[in-house]
């Protein structure tokens, strides 16, 4: 069975306590949702007063846990619950990355965890999850080597999606676009999203589905 240790919510749940909260306000932060922060004040709040010592001992527990389970055979896979709490979509996967090399996996492993385990996890590793002859070509061109330096895949030259490639240029654009959300489309998708799962979107503050 996969395991998404997901050990960057730890950390920042770890942050915001050992700053009272001044870890909220960090770089890119205007990435988030307004909707989604404004549901999420209240875990700001908790946090912020929360004891340091038990916060950073659950986050040293979930570190070696994963590398545990990443030793025993575990298929380990990324995930960074990116868009909730204080987790910023896009630069959140590369920080787990880091973290997950910070457990003791090596780079490798790491990258293995957020491109080949992931399709295996998901049933796709027959076209997906690495570059191969009859793959999809979900892409990211990088300058430099992920295995010597993690942050490279972050910076990525190029971008292959959905067979679409976007240059550095439009990637600014895109990063740029995105700490401008449209509430609406937000709210309509969470809308959906609840209803698909049997949800009364009331609980957003509108009206019962009908």
């Amino acid at each position: 069975m996969p395991v998404d240790p997901t050990l960057l919510a730890f950390y920042n749940l770890m942050r915001v306590a050992e700053t009272r909260g001044e870890y909220l306000d960090r770089p890119d932060v205007d990435i988030l949702n307004p909707l989604v922060v404004a549901q999420e004040q209240e875990n700001y709040d908790r946090w912020s007063g929360e004891a340091i010592a038990p916060a950073r001992a659950a986050f040293d527990f979930y570190k070696r846990a994963t590398k545990i389970f990443a030793d025993a055979g575990v298929l380990i896979v990324t995930g960074s619950d990116a868009g909730i709490f204080t987790n910023i979509p896009g630069r959140s996967l590369i920080q787990e990355l880091h973290l997950l090399s910070e457990a003791g996996l090596s780079p490798g492993e790491v990258l293995r965890a957020a491109t080949q385990n992931a399709a295996r996890a998901l049933g796709e590793a027959d076209g997906a999850g690495r570059i191969a002859p009859g793959h999809r070509a979900d892409l990211i061109l990088l300058d430099d080597n992920p295995l010597d330096n993690l942050d490279a895949a972050g910076r990525p030259a190029m971008v292959i999606a959905g067979g679409r490639l976007y240059d550095r240029t439009a990637l600014d654009q895109l990063n740029g676009a995105a700490s401008q959300p449209d509430l609406a489309r937000t709210r309509k998708n969470l809308i959906e999203g609840l209803q698909a799962q049997g949800v009364d979107p009331s609980i957003l503050g509108g009206q019962p589905a009908s």
